[in-house]
């Protein structure tokens, strides 16, 4: 037995007593044993007992998962937050090798650090997802001598709120930029009135005036009238115009569908056979390295119907017009490609102008000025962006660029 006892100076000492007895006919006939002194070893082990319960103790207490593992990669201490945190009770693991927890090919970052931490003695710190359980952690690798002690923290809800708050961001910036396009929208409303409605108006209401008064003959009041009728028809062509604009802009909520290129581009040609047979059109497809796209079908046709009329009217002079329009996947962003051989437009002096509302570039052919600003709003609407190369009389290339993603486009 080990006891403490209290010496003849009153000092107390731990100390061991082994005995034996020699029994004749069942009567103690000997007693003997010994006595060692066990204080400095007994209080030493006390010492370290207390050490340890106090470890424990601190480890239990911690907010943090905490676990240790010895150099065999054996887990030697499991706290009761590893146990909440990773779903893994004590008894299932202590005594195992840590990869009976981190198993899977998701958790390879995990063992890449533990094994990072115990080959160059330096402490790992990162940030990962542990799929088992649908959470974040921050963790922090301590290597020493005799293995790892391992502190996770759950920061799912930091991460969550990081996600939410990108999203906000991405939200916002979405936002503004359909802001600035609707301020773009207003510029060109504001150019209709103060332009192309003020002016058949005063014209109107000038032309109405002279009709009221009594000292022109029935001819200048007849020219008067053809002039009103003219100025009217002038206005319904404006209102006209400004409806389709909103036409488009309410149809944004159509669904998309998968849009085959070849099929939009041959049912454009059926559309108007008798242009590419008079002008001679050749149009020349390449579809090859992305033959499809996901979006909203009615804008993708209006946008390549208006971009080949526009290579057809605009070629030049006794040359068969040629249209040439390519795809292709770049920094996982779809470039479509549209160019003719046309008579071009000098960018140097109209470049700020060619998407403009009722901008037009050759007078000869008739237009409005309509094609090119329906086309670029048409594209921005679907979340993508126009640009031009353009040389006079060398032709025109007009290069569209969309956001692909794969997952999406299947």
């Amino acid at each position: 037995m080990e006891v403490e006892i209290l010496t003849a100076k009153k000092n107390k000492r731990w100390i061991r007593i082994i005995g034996e007895v020699d029994l004749v006919d069942g009567k103690c006939t000997r007693l003997y044993g010994s006595v060692q002194d066990i204080d400095k070893v007994k209080r030493t082990e006390m010492e370290i007992t207390k050490l340890y319960e106090e470890k424990n103790s601190i480890l239990e207490s911690i907010g943090d998962a905490f676990f240790a593992v010895d150099k065999s990669w054996v887990v030697n201490y499991w706290n009761k937050e590893a146990e909440a945190a990773l779903e893994c009770p004590k008894h299932t693991v202590m005594g195992k090798n840590i990869g009976s927890v981190f198993s899977g090919d998701d958790d390879n970052e995990f063992h890449e650090y533990f094994r990072k931490a115990a080959n160059e003695n330096v402490i790992q710190h990162f940030e990962s997802y542990y799929r088992k359980v649908n959470r974040w952690f921050d963790v922090n690798v301590y290597p020493s001598p005799n293995g790892l002690s391992v502190y996770l923290r759950d920061i799912t809800e930091r991460i969550q709120s990081d996600i939410r708050l990108q999203q906000l961001n991405k939200n916002l910036r979405n936002y503004t930029h359909e802001l600035i396009l609707s301020n773009k929208g207003l510029e060109q409303f504001s150019y209709i009135v103060s332009h192309n409605l003020r002016a058949p108006v005063a014209n109107i209401i000038g032309l109405a005036e002279l009709l009221s008064e009594d000292s022109y003959s029935e001819e200048d009041k007849k020219d008067f009238m053809n002039g009103l009728l003219t100025n009217v028809k002038r206005l319904d062509e404006v209102i006209f115009d400004m409806n389709t604009i909103l036409q488009v802009k309410k149809e944004i909520s159509e669904k998309s569908e998968i849009v085959d290129f070849q099929n939009l581009v041959d049912g454009i040609q059926c559309s108007i056979p008798a242009i590419i047979r008079h002008e001679q059109v050749q149009i020349i497809t390449d579809f090859g390295e992305i033959n499809s796209f996901k979006t909203i079908k009615s804008y993708l046709q209006s946008i390549f119907y208006n971009l080949i009329l526009n290579g057809i009217k605009y070629h030049q002079p006794g040359i068969p017009p040629v249209i040439k329009i390519k795809t292709c996947l770049k920094d996982r962003k779809l470039i479509i490609s549209v160019k003719d051989n046309g008579m071009g437009i000098d960018l140097e002096k109209r470049g700020s102008q060619v998407f403009g509302l009722y901008k037009r570039f050759h007078h000869h052919v008739e237009g409005k000025g309509m094609g090119l600003f329906m086309v670029k709003t048409q594209v921005e609407m679907l979340g993508g962006k126009i640009s031009v190369k353009s040389k006079v009389n060398y032709g025109t290339e007009f290069l569209l660029e969309f956001k692909y993603d794969d997952e999406i486009q299947t």
